[in-house]
């Protein structure tokens, strides 16, 4: 490929050379040498091609040779799924990844990374509520599989009885609460599951039993959004999030990214930012206005709303995915045959969703995870 021959001249801004070039492009007879040389001018590629015709046709005295010394140079990556301000927002709070992304390997380092990041993090400094801040303690990313289990709010008490505390799964589809966590949700033995979700108990209480702290789906919907949710959205605090998002996304190579299931509120926040980052945003199905989603197909200043997202089961690393055949081993609490369950009780609101997404000309995605889900 040379897109120096395709009628363009001038200088190039920068020629990167001396490494393995992949342009994902097959040669017509898949044995021709790899291209030597990219010639960049602004924001295009100008030439593809040999080292020698690239700086005879491109190079001039501003521009900047670029030798990749051994390295790889690869087209910019399209992330088709990700949440870019909960991106930002992960670099923000406490990291409660396994290895290779953290070093939490059980419920002890869990409650030690949640006490270090509160000791640096007074309540109110975390700037998260309409009124600046937020007097949560959060954390994100432990996996169950590797600790062998989920942190109870006994464990979290551990971390502040003053203070609500937020686990959050590596899922980010259920985390656990601490004791002052569950009071602060008005979660008790009295709460039913609400519908989509699960509230884990540690006894059969009635009537339904004593919460253990640990949240599912809609019921850890309630948690996230006292902590930093819809209820407490800040366009000032959404801007830094989804510039540290950018940041990341960005040094890591991707030139698209995605908000999936955002709000009318993000979306419309996410409008008057910069972008660096081509970002598409799936405003959430049950969220999204018939006049103010404004959907294209081309991005304006680096954004562009995409359409709607619906929610239609949770996660398989959580077991709270929707599969048509149960689980080999039922999560605790659960019986034998246990499934999962579907976000929708009632499958006519998803019928409802998905034709008033065709009435409006909106592209749909799903989440889905199980296969029951899936069909």
């Amino acid at each position: 490929m040379n897109a120096g021959t395709a009628g363009i001249s001038g200088e190039a801004d920068s020629i990167f050379y001396g490494g393995q070039i992949i342009t994902m492009a097959p040669a017509e007879d898949h044995q021709s040498p790899r291209p030597e040389a990219v010639a960049v001018r602004g924001e295009t590629i100008v030439f593809v091609g040999n080292l020698t015709e690239a700086e005879q046709q491109w190079r001039g005295d501003s521009t900047v040779m670029r030798d990749l010394t051994g390295r790889t140079l690869l087209p910019g990556f399209i992330d088709p799924h990700s949440h870019l301000g909960g991106i930002g927002l992960q670099t923000t709070i406490a990291n409660l990844l396994a290895s290779p992304d953290g070093d939490v390997a059980s419920i002890a380092d869990i409650e030690q990374k949640l006490q270090a990041w509160r000791d640096q993090h007074p309540p109110y400094s975390l700037p998260l509520q309409p009124l600046g801040h937020s007097e949560w303690i959060i954390g994100f990313g432990y996996d169950n599989a590797i600790i062998e289990g989920h942190p109870t709010r006994h464990d979290l008490d551990k971390v502040s009885t003053a203070r609500p505390v937020l686990a959050i799964h590596q899922s980010f589809h259920l985390g656990a609460v601490n004791s002052l966590g569950l009071r602060e949700l008005q979660i008790s033995a009295a709460t039913p599951d609400p519908e989509g979700g699960h509230i884990q108990r540690e006894d059969d209480d009635p009537p339904h039993g004593t919460p253990n702290g640990v949240l599912e789906e809609a019921a850890f919907n309630l948690a996230k959004g006292d902590a930093f949710g819809p209820a407490k959205f800040n366009p000032a605090i959404a801007a830094q999030f989804f510039a540290q998002g950018q940041a990341l996304v960005n040094r890591y190579g991707f030139t698209t990214a995605q908000e999936g299931g955002a709000t009318r509120d993000v979306l419309a926040c996410m409008r008057e930012l910069g972008w660096k980052v081509d970002t598409v945003v799936y405003v959430n199905a049950t969220d999204a206005s018939d006049t103010d989603l404004a959907v294209s197909r081309d991005y304006v200043d680096g954004l562009r709303c995409a359409g709607v997202k619906m929610f239609l089961d949770g996660s398989p690393q959580g077991r709270t995915a929707w599969l048509t055949k149960p689980y080999k081993t039922p999560p605790p609490g659960k019986e034998e045959g246990y499934r999962g369950y579907p976000a929708f009780e009632d499958f006519e609101e998803v019928k409802a969703l998905v034709r008033r997404a065709f009435g409006n000309g909106w592209q749909i995605i799903a989440h889905v995870n199980g296969d029951a889900a899936i069909d």
